[in-house]
């Protein structure tokens, strides 16, 4: 509970736009010290919300894929888009969402409809045009970060989605919605059906992903897929007839790993194959907990895992299935999985498919760390079909170890209930700490990106996971004894710990300190091999080891005969890599026969590169293109390398022009531009080489645009929040600077900030501006203008427990527990037509003053009704913000001397089950109501001018949270 004391504030949004233009290679030695001076020029326009265009056919008479792209494209990041209410969208192609920031997509009630599979229209982007329409998704989003979808349909062509001739392995990724790569999203009160692929796919390493309150119906492959994510909740939809299995966790590569992931109090329905799968040969995957769904239709079966790889944690608890055939192996089959907990679930058990009589409750397979208990496991044959036996409750291979299962309920052929017979589960309690990991090592590997490195812990059970923190606060966590921490700050010292954990929750001490500063800006790799590793290098032939030489440790090559031709190679980087240096200390151990060193740059493909070259035999520097597996020499020179001399090799390419350096001096020069971009390595041919203090250092000069749409936010009397689209750069944004009244205040990489110790009540101005690697600076974002506020009069989220400070005369009222928050319950007095509920709370003397509430209609009967009362000074005199649920309509009513009277009125619809955020505003005589942010009715009164404030419902169960009232 607080008191204390807020007043109102105001904000400015203003859009901003940043021009720049890329500089060629024969620019670069003139303008490297004028670079920190270039800014992009900027101008205003106005900002959200945007309301899509009326000249957008919207009854599916045409495609309209490339208008509505349009444009999406064309409103700032940090809005919302508004489509037509109830309107219906031809869309063939896909809504390509790439690199956007902060925005809400409400469909309003609108339809996206593809009548076609896509077959017959552009692919949005290049990179999906080598499987277009096998990728063709609805909507289609490619990084970015805080996105919001709601209030709308998705309808794909597929005429057989969900059942078996449904599923079509030509247009199998087709999904209602896919996201990639993006950091922040949200699937709300959407419909999604006929789709050839999932009804949500989730790729490209996205991270806080929610989908929840959804309408999913008839997809032609999953109903969930997730392949390469973290944090991602799928809470309270609705989820039928899936073409294949119903969730779907399947990393099908080695870096692709899945974390974090929650499917709970979901309505699940048909699925062909399997209820949750996740047999992908990928990456890691771990801390997954199905919980609280009910399927209909069909058991709660999962196939968990695979031979080739170990998973952990992974928790199946309080599920219930209604009804279907069983699974032929095990209820749940899990492979290679460490840490399980199957707990108060109701199941079927396989048995009734003709011949398939195993009766496995839970098979284990490779697995450890299992408890099983409290659960209800049924037969589903008749009673006259006693020959099937019991039910099992686990059947474990001699590789599972560590499994305890009480408490089940098991029946089977009509007999009765009974005991399973194992007792109460009283394994001895896992009371003891992993060891402290040891030997922490940090290396800076770019201006943005630190490598981390450690020796194993240890435990009486096992270690389950190690988590990393970063100055004090947990960034990550991973299974294995490496983490690379990315999307820092260029030049900025971190500290790092780590703590290791073991199944039961048990976690060690934490590690030495370590501290590393990240490298300077425009530094895009580097390794000095002293963490005793190669992480990031791609070792294609050859054996290379990180060796011990002098002080110090060094990459060696060891060639690998192949045909009679021996070399080694090795590659490190990424694919879009453009416009830099590579520069390493090379050390020839000895030259046999035609003995060649090459620096590879913009490296595609063994047929498409550029190579910096030695040649022993022919004692020659060379630059050569090598173009469809054609190789062209550019420019060479005679030169004498010694076998044990280190030397200093560099090569650039930058905008057409490439240079070779060998120990600070240019030896050869050269123009070419049939490669923009590629990875960086070393090939080795007849010579042994060790390596060294290896730097990828890119060139830029051109600053990040501004960012826009600056706006600022009093969220209590000494806090703003402050939001802002992001910027964007020929390179990458690496970050923000903040300014407060012309003084800098601090450094962020979101677009976003949350400026606390204001004073209460004070005006304050902020500007932004963005800065990449290399530092160069934007100009200034819009000014915004904010006041803090004043005073809070009363607030309550309820998560201490109680209810201090409400009076409640009628009806039911109580802090209950919902998804782990508490919030504030209203039953009417007899959960019949014609009861109330009413409490309330605040200061008789109250005059104007705003209130703002979180509330989740959970019934309606008869005339259900919410009502938010505001200067209440007894039953016959206040005035009401009322939703009538009967008639559809909103309310703004005063009621004086017993006689109500209606102010003003709109029609309005609210949904049981969602939340909805009520605010009501009194100022003099100004009255207004809004819902969700949006402003729905105002009224001008002088009846009343002080009072209480509280909350009447009418036939209508519902939750309260979150309660502020402001002066």
């Amino acid at each position: 509970m607080i008191n204390a004391m807020k007043g109102c504030a105001s904000s400015v949004k203003i859009v901003l736009r940043a021009l720049a233009t890329a500089l060629g290679a024969t620019a670069l030695l003139m303008v490297l010290a004028l670079a920190p001076m270039l800014e992009p020029s900027v101008y205003a326009e106005e900002s959200s919300p945007y309301l899509v265009p009326a000249t957008i056919a919207d009854d599916c008479s045409a495609d309209v894929t490339m208008e509505l792209l349009d444009w999406i494209n064309a409103v700032p990041d940090g809005s919302t888009l508004q489509f037509g209410p109830d309107a219906c969208y031809q869309v063939e192609g896909s809504l390509y969402i790439r690199n956007r920031h902060n925005l809400v997509f409400d469909g309003n009630g609108a339809t996206f409809q593809a009548l076609t599979d896509g077959s017959g229209v552009a692919a949005p982007a290049p990179a999906y045009a080598h499987l277009w329409p096998r990728n063709r998704a609805h909507w289609l989003v490619d990084g970015g970060s805080s996105l919001t979808f709601r209030n709308m349909t998705v309808i794909g062509a597929n005429p057989n989605a969900g059942a078996h001739i449904g599923y079509v392995a030509a247009l199998e990724q087709q999904p209602g919605f896919e996201l990639d790569g993006v950091n922040g999203a949200t699937v709300e009160n959407t419909t999604v059906s006929d789709v050839y692929g999932d009804f949500v796919y989730v790729g490209g390493n996205a991270k806080n992903v929610v989908v929840q309150g959804n309408h999913f119906d008839r997809s032609g492959r999953m109903g969930i897929a997730i392949t390469y994510g973290q944090y991602v909740t799928v809470s309270g939809n609705y989820i039928y007839n899936a073409g294949r299995s119903m969730i779907d966790l399947e990393p099908a590569l080695a870096y692709q790993e899945i974390h974090h992931i929650k499917v709970t109090h979901n309505d699940i329905g048909p699925h062909r194959l399997t209820f949750f799968a996740n047999k992908g040969a990928g990456g890691n995957i771990s801390d997954v907990e199905i919980s609280y769904n009910e399927v209909t239709g069909t058991d709660i079966n999962a196939l968990v895992g695979i031979a080739e790889a170990r998973r952990s944690n992974f928790k199946f608890n309080y599920n219930t299935g209604t009804g279907g055939f069983g699974s032929p192996h095990g209820a749940l089959v899990f492979h290679n999985i460490d840490g399980i907990e199957v707990i108060g679930n109701s199941q079927r058990v396989g048995g009734s498919l003709p011949g398939v009589h195993s009766g496995v409750a839970v098979q284990l397979i490779g697995s450890t760390d299992v408890e099983v208990r409290d659960n209800v496991f049924a037969r589903l044959e008749s009673p006259s079909l006693t020959q099937y036996g019991p039910v099992t409750v686990i059947s474990a291979d001699g590789a599972s170890s560590n499994y305890v299962h009480c408490n089940n309920i098991t029946n089977y052929g009509g007999v009765p209930p009974a005991s399973d017979g194992s007792g109460p589960c009283s394994p001895t309690p896992d009371t003891v700490n992993p060891t402290v990991p040891g030997n922490v090592k940090a290396t800076a590997v770019s201006a943005s990106q630190i490598h981390l490195v450690w020796t194993a812990a240890t435990d009486d059970n096992r270690v389950a996971s190690y988590r990393i923190y970063r100055d004090g606060a947990e960034v990550g966590a991973t299974s294995g004894t490496t983490y690379s921490d990315a999307q820092l700050t260029p030049l900025t010292a971190y500290a790092y710990t780590i703590k290791a954990r073991d199944p039961a929750g048990n976690m060690s001490a934490a590690s030495a300190i370590v501290e590393v500063t990240t490298l300077a800006s425009g530094v895009l790799f580097h390794d000095d091999f002293e963490d005793g590793s190669a992480d990031g290098w791609t070792e294609t032939r050859g054996a290379w080891t990180v060796t011990a030489a002098g002080a110090g440790n060094v990459y060696e090559s060891v060639e690998d005969p192949l045909a009679g031709i021996p070399f080694a190679e090795t590659l490190v980087g990424d694919s879009d890599w453009t416009d830099y240096a590579v520069e390493a200390e090379i050390r020839p151990l000895a030259f046999r026969g035609d003995g060649a060193i090459r620096l590879y740059a913009d490296y595609q493909n063994s047929n498409n590169h550029y190579l910096f070259q030695y040649n022993n035999k022919l004692h020659q520097l060379s630059i050569v293109r090598r173009v469809g597996g054609t190789a062209t020499a550019l420019a060479q020179k005679s030169f004498a390398l010694s076998a044990g001399t280190p030397y200093t090799v560099k090569a650039v390419t930058y905008g057409g022009g490439l240079s070779f350096y060998v120990n600070g001096t240019l030896e050869l020069t050269a123009s070419d531009s049939s490669l923009a971009a590629g990875r960086t390595g070393l090939y080795v041919k007849g010579v042994d080489v060790q390596i060294d203090n290896v730097f990828v250092t890119q060139f830029d000069l051109e600053a990040p645009s501004a960012p826009t749409a600056l706006t600022a936010v009093a969220v209590s009397d000494s806090e703003a929040e402050l939001s802002w689209t992001a910027s964007t750069d020929n390179i990458g944004v690496a970050g923000y600077k903040l300014y407060r009244d012309g003084m800098e205040v601090a450094t962020v990489t979101a677009a976003s900030y949350h400026d606390r110790g204001l004073a209460a009540a004070t005006a304050y101005s902020y500007t932004v501006k963005a800065f990449d690697a290399a530092g160069n600076m934007s100009a200034a974002s819009n000014a915004a203008l904010v006041t803090t506020l004043a005073f809070v009069l009363f607030a309550d989220d309820f998560e201490d427990g109680s209810a201090d400070g409400w009076s409640a005369p009628h009806g039911t009222w109580s802090v209950v527990t919902v998804n782990g928050n508490r919030v504030y319950e209203a039953l009417d007095d007899a959960g019949v037509v014609g009861s109330y509920a009413e409490t309330y709370a605040g200061n008789g003397a109250w005059t104007d003053y705003t209130m703002e509430v979180r509330i989740q209609p959970l019934s309606f009967a008869g005339d259900g009704s919410l009502r938010l009362l505001a200067r209440y000074q007894n039953n016959n005199n206040y005035y009401l913000f009322q939703y009538n649920n009967k008639l559809g309509n909103l309310y703004i009513q005063k009621r004086i001397g017993a006689a109500t009277t209606v102010l003003a009125q709109k029609s309005f619809t609210l949904a049981t089950g969602n939340w909805y955020t009520f605010r009501v505003a009194l100022n003099g005589s100004e009255l207004s109501f809004s819902i969700d942010g949006i402003e729905q009715l105002t009224a001008t009164d002088t009846g009343l001018e002080a009072g209480k404030f509280g909350f009447y419902l009418k036939d209508t169960g519902a939750y309260l949270d979150d309660v502020q009232v402001r002066h």
